[in-house]
């Protein structure tokens, strides 16, 4: 049964903001090409594109079970408006994805071990699907403990 391969605390995120974890895909993708993409949506567009082409590649693998193979990127970002032939260029170009691989190392390196990772008051919060209990538990628990210089919050 493909829902066994979805962790329950996930499904169970999932589920409270209308996200279907099914666990069709049989695959574990290489994110770097896709993470290429999302980097092209936000320099060739802005973040709200970046963020409808990081809606469509979720819902795509996690819930549709396509895997994220170059063709299956290129309809997703065609999909989004964005150029085929153009991202294309971009997610295959070997300097673009040798900088998505060091960018991810560096993360890395910083401690981020999975996405989304939260970050509250500049302080690293958790990551992964969470239960809404738990932003709020880490609101109010970050307030206090590392607290917004005023002079710096509007920067």
């Amino acid at each position: 049964m493909l829902l066994k391969r979805v962790n329950p605390k996930v499904k169970a995120a999932g589920e409270e903001v209308s996200i279907n974890f099914t666990g069709k895909c049989e695959r574990y993708p290489n994110t770097v090409a896709s993470h290429a993409l999302l980097e092209f949506a936000r320099q060739q567009h802005d973040c709200e594109k970046q963020n409808q082409v990081q809606e469509l590649l979720f819902k795509a693998y996690f819930t549709d079970g396509i895997y994220p193979d170059v063709k299956n990127l290129l309809n997703i970002a065609a999909s989004a408006g964005l150029d085929k032939a153009a991202v294309k260029k971009y997610i295959t170009d070997e300097q673009v994805l040798l900088s998505v691989e060091t960018k991810s190392r560096e993360w890395k390196q910083k401690g981020v071990k999975g996405v989304p990772m939260f970050y509250i008051n500049g302080q690293q919060a958790f990551s992964g699907a969470q239960e809404k209990s738990a932003f709020v538990k880490a609101f109010k628990t970050f307030a206090e403990k590392y607290p917004v210089n005023s002079s710096t919050s509007s920067q």
